[in-house]
């Protein structure tokens, strides 16, 4: 059995690489025991092949029987026929692969075989010489433990070969100008190390340089390669040739647009003919205005043809959101030179109901949600978007004041929002953004929050434009954000700990008065990040919000009128700006090492001297550090928070900060199928500007009340859901008193239990 596999002597090029090339693996194995493999013997020392073979026979007959006696009824027929089908092929999968253990649990014993062993050492030879090692060596070896086979290739990597001259033969002089207008773009450089992907990667471009510049024919079959490796030197000659009959390649120019909708449906409807511009439009079902379908095609008469600008087309109308497909299609005059682009795009249905079931959570317990949208598209005959939401949602959350006690969060909300595909009141915008799908989103929300502690009510409206940059860059600027927040209902005992505050100086009883607030907010996200692939990836997103930018405009005399006329108590106004910054860098091809850095901060200036609640920050919970309850680190080495002997686990109330610092450190790991396991040190705390208390405050000293816990999880990862389960235990408490923060010997039997829904970070 072939027991152990690996390579030796890489020292240039990634061994992980490498691995995919090996023609045979051994089983998978857990601290070097192959546990499928045991399940797969185990599982097969109790195999019964008749008795699947016989259960198998006893579903095809019962289900024959059924079949025969339902010709009558067609729908019937079809619905067993499927169900025959489908159990059938599991019975036989049963009878072919055995039993749970066998299938399920287990994997067959993978015996070695030598000639797959060759053809592994020839794979790995081949690709070393691909990588400019033409000298290189493999060689393998096997040795025999117990009838254990364990096999090593070795490797004997030669020297490396680097470019030492490229030269670019181009029989015709206007393409020759071309690649040398862009030669500064190229993948090959003189004394970079050879690399045939990159030469694949140069064939591409010129191509896309040639098709960008009006050769709509143009073909990669007419540029070739020739490498010279002698006198030690390697010499890279591009050339690019002429049509086989030796003429030159054309290039050809643009004529109006043809745009065809729902052309299948024109023998059932009338057919709307328009003329804008350059572009004949013909619609039959939904009437899309001219002008916004003509800003979306960036192909205009008498200009050369671009790839680049036909892609961009495609993207933009498919980004409408109001087409099944969109194709574009040309039709070539090969005399005059140009080519007719014809456009043919198929509606989506105008409305649609959609409902998602799911379990969500927040800092707390996970709970069930629902919602159900109603999308009415090309709303106003523009391309517009019209959602209407609805949601509720329940969940498990920490009582604000009654320790160890879990209550149940009623979330419910109705939002409304319209979206038009491109930038209201930015016109001479649109033209330069066009390929950044534009957008403006007006958003009309309430939300209802039912805890134990409070009832919460917030009517928002919003304008926002939002830009999305190629695959990994978003942008998004609200102008407009205005919020109506009511409290109807405050539980008596937390009207005491607000109360009980407020003679302490804090001012957070004020963010449960009536208030509005207006804020302007942009946010900026970068992110290579892909949910189920192990990749060297990053996460970055930079958030700023002017908080009641507009009662700025406003005399605090003005600003007291106000409150009084609209019966508010609170008016906020203040800026808060956040830094959240993530990397994943893979270990080995099952294990990563994930980091978070996030700092945030804020400045409440106002009169009242408060923000609203939802805008302060918190440390603490499944999503930040881990060994503290939900919201309940902080701030600073604030210690009237901390648990009574009578109390169990955990912090009594939430703490709001205006300062965030959080480090967070993961090792996340494959341990046997969809079970993932991780190990993880979280950091981090909030502080206040100028509490009363002073221990609140951020101050010099303040590094040594960064919090530190550790702690290790299990995930179960179906691809489609992450559910995690995590144990944090506080390393270092700055609320303790100095010289006994450090509390890990006395944590270990007081751990932290996080149950959430996904990665934190």
């Amino acid at each position: 059995m072939l027991y152990y596999q690996a390579i030796k002597g890489v020292k240039s090029v990634p061994k992980e690489d490498l691995q995919l090339l090996f023609k045979q693996r051994p089983n998978k194995q857990i601290f070097g025991v192959p546990l499928s493999l045991y399940m797969y013997n185990f599982g097969k020392s109790r195999l019964d092949t008749l008795k699947f073979i016989n259960k198998r026979d006893k579903i095809k007959a019962e289900l024959d029987t059924l079949l025969n006696a339902s010709y009558t009824d067609s729908l019937k027929h079809v619905k067993l026929l499927a169900k025959k089908e489908k159990k059938l092929k599991k019975a036989q999968e049963k009878v072919d692969k055995g039993n749970f253990f066998m299938r399920v649990l287990g994997s067959k014993p993978v015996v070695y075989d030598s000639t797959l062993a060759k053809n592994t050492q020839k794979q790995l030879a081949a690709y070393y010489k691909t990588k400019g090692f033409f000298t290189d060596k493999v060689s393998f070896k096997t040795d025999t433990i117990a009838d254990l086979i364990f096999l090593n290739y070795d490797v004997k990597e030669g020297k490396r070969t680097k470019y030492s001259k490229i030269n670019y033969i181009v029989e015709d002089g206007a393409i020759k100008r071309h690649i040398n207008e862009y030669l500064d773009e190229s993948f090959l450089h003189q004394n970079d190390w050879y690399d045939e992907d990159n030469i694949i990667k140069e064939r591409d471009r010129i191509e896309k340089i040639l098709k960008n510049n009006g050769y709509f024919d143009f073909s990669k079959k007419y540029i070739a390669f020739e490498i010279d490796t002698t006198n030690s030197e390697c010499i890279v000659n591009c050339f690019v040739s002429n049509l086989d009959n030796g003429l030159v390649h054309k290039t050809y120019k643009m004529d109006s647009i043809q745009f065809d909708i729902d052309q299948s449906q024109s023998s059932d409807y009338d057919i709307d003919t328009t003329i804008h511009k350059d572009m004949l439009l013909t619609q039959t079902l939904f009437f899309y205005k001219p002008k916004v379908l003509r800003s979306k095609i960036q192909f205009y008469p008498n200009e050369l043809y671009s790839l680049a600008k036909l892609q961009l087309t495609q993207r933009t109308l498919s980004q409408l959101e109001m087409f099944r497909f969109v194709n574009i299609n040309f039709k070539k005059d090969t005399l005059n030179k140009i080519i007719k682009p014809y456009i043919s795009a198929s509606s989506l249905s105008k409305y649609q109901i959609s409902d998602e079931l799911g379990f969500s959570i927040s800092q707390g317990v996970p709970g069930p949600f629902g919602s159900i949208t109603f999308t009415d598209r090309n709303a106003l005959g523009g391309c517009e978007v019209f959602d209407l939401s609805l949601r509720a949602g329940i969940e498990g959350v920490a009582s604000q004041s009654q320790l160890g006690n879990i209550y149940t969060s009623y979330d419910i909300g109705a939002t409304a929002s319209l979206t038009f595909p491109r930038l209201l009141s930015l016109v001479n915008l649109n033209s330069i953004f066009v390929n950044n799908n534009p957008r403006t989103r007006f958003s009309l929300g309430y939300n209802f929050i039912l805890r134990p502690e409070y009832q919460r009510t917030n009517t928002r409206f919003a304008m926002t434009y939002t830009l999305q940059k190629g695959s990994f860059k978003s942008f998004s600027l609200s102008l407009i954000d205005f919020n109506y927040i009511r409290s109807p209902r405050l539980d008596p005992v937390f009207v005491e700990y607000l109360d009980r505050e407020r003679l302490n100086g804090n001012t957070l009883y004020r963010t449960f008065q009536n208030a509005i607030f207006t804020n302007l907010n942009f946010a900026y996200v970068y992110n290579t990040f892909q949910l189920g692939k192990n990749k060297k990836s990053v996460f970055f997103r930079i958030y700023a919000e002017p908080g009641g930018t507009w009662l700025n405009l406003l005399t605090k005399n003005q600003i007291t009128d106000l409150k009084n006329q609209f019966g508010l108590q609170s008016a906020f106004i203040y800026w808060k700006a956040s830094v959240d910054l993530r990397g994943y860098l893979p270990i080995t091809k099952k294990s990563t090492f994930a980091t978070r850095i996030s700092i945030g901060v804020a400045n409440p200036y106002g009169a009242d001297g408060v923000m609203p609640y939802e805008r302060y920050f918190f440390s603490g919970g499944s999503n930040s550090n881990r060994a503290w309850s939900p919201r309940r680190l902080g701030p600073g080495s604030f210690s009237g928070n901390l648990p009574t002997s009578d109390d169990i686990g955990g912090y009594k109330y939430e703490q709001p900060g205006v300062i965030l610092l959080e480090l967070n450190e993961e090792y996340r790991f494959k341990i046997y199928k969809f079970f993932d396991g991780a190990f993880f040190v979280d950091a981090g705390n909030v502080w206040a500007w100028n509490d009363a208390d002073k221990s609140k405050n951020i101050k010099p000293e303040s590094i040594s009340e960064i919090a530190i816990g550790a702690g290790a999880g299990v995930r179960l990862d179906f691809s489609f859901l992450i559910v995690r389960l995590d144990t944090g235990f506080k390393v270092y408490d700055p609320a303790q008193p100095i010289g006994q923060r450090w509390v890990a010997n006395k944590q270990l039997d007081k751990p932290q239990w996080n149950i959430a829904i996904g990665y934190p970070f």
